[in-house]
């Protein structure tokens, strides 16, 4: 789960922001036992500049490629950058081992043919469930398999499992079963934060006991919040943890903030093609360090980033181009 937080904050940190009117938080879909919820509104992303340069290195990607996005097209017919309209919406559950990845459920909402997505399916001889009165493909990404399905015309469900959790997903969606309740802390997190393109909520079941690696031990928190968006000028992140003393937040102050600084000198020895360092990829990281925030408020953990969007779409240009920039 760690390593899910991890990837999903850095890719959040330099593909998914904008700046503009956030869309309605829309849990539809998602099943009301879900702990964790990942909401983007790809309407903006799309118009954004980090956005536009994700979306154009995805493209420049070889065909074959595990990414998820282009295995979707390649093989089910189904252009995300075309076919997403409003938002993506992530659901996850705790699972009932430490060791196994937690369920995951994912909802887009825009424009897609059911027609289009089996034709296509059936072409690349994709194996489909039935789920319900709908057809579900199964996909394979890198080491994961997904289930697919295209629900209506207006909403495309991924899950990272068994039929059960697309049945789940499928009665949520068309009212059968409960959707998730956004926490009231969440919402009111967005609206204070202001037009958001992100916005995450982990419960604290979602959580290891103990992050033990290398001797680092960072305290799970009770609860977690964070708003990922920009101002059209910087990248803004805010993240809220809950912990059940001041204590424990203080614990994930000092580890955490300690962890970025030892990165960070790390970094600086040597990030370029041979061990050497490229300046202006130097500076930038070291930009990025230098402004995180680390601060506590009772029981609360508080972490904030603000960014220069430029740079930040300078670094992810050196990153499509296979080389530091």
């Amino acid at each position: 789960m760690k390593k899910l937080i991890l990837a999903a904050g850095i890719a959040a940190l330099l593909t998914f922001t904008t700046a503009g009117s956030a869309a309605p938080l829309n849990t539809n879909g998602i099943p009301a036992a879900a702990q964790g919820l990942i909401h983007l509104d790809y309407d903006l992303v799309k118009k954004s500049a980090i956005g536009t340069e994700y979306i154009a290195s995805l493209k420049s990607q070889k065909k074959g490629s595990e990414d998820f996005i282009n295995t979707l097209k390649d093989d089910l017919g189904l252009d995300l950058e075309k076919d997403a309209i409003s938002d993506i919406t992530l659901g996850l559950t705790a699972p009932a081992a430490a060791d196994v990845d937690p369920d995951v459920i994912v909802i887009v909402r825009g424009k897609f043919s059911p027609e289009k997505f089996l034709s296509a399916g059936k072409k690349k001889n994709a194996k489909f469930v039935a789920v319900g009165k709908h057809s579900f493909a199964n996909v394979g990404t890198h080491d994961k398999k997904w289930l697919v399905g295209v629900v209506d015309g207006k909403t495309l469900i991924a899950v990272n499992k068994s039929a059960a959790l697309a049945t789940a997903a499928v009665d949520a969606h068309t009212g059968a079963a409960k959707s998730f309740a956004a926490p009231a802390p969440l919402v009111s997190f967005g609206k204070q934060f202001g037009n958001p393109a992100i916005l995450i909520y982990a419960d604290g079941r979602l959580f290891p006991p103990a992050d033990n690696q290398g001797g680092v031990s960072v305290p799970p928190p009770d609860s977690l919040y964070a708003a990922l968006g920009d101002n059209g000028t910087n990248i803004r992140l805010r993240t809220t943890a809950a912990y059940p003393t001041a204590e424990k937040a203080q614990q994930a102050q000092a580890t955490l903030q300690g962890l970025a600084g030892i990165i960070q000198s790390m970094s600086a020895q040597g990030n370029g093609a041979g061990g050497k360092q490229d300046p202006k990829s130097a500076a930038r990281l070291n930009k990025l360090f230098s402004a995180m925030k680390f601060t506590t408020a009772d029981k609360f953990f508080l972490f904030a980033v603000d960014y220069p969007v430029a740079d930040a779409v300078q670094a992810l240009k050196a990153q499509s181009a296979g080389k530091a920039k």
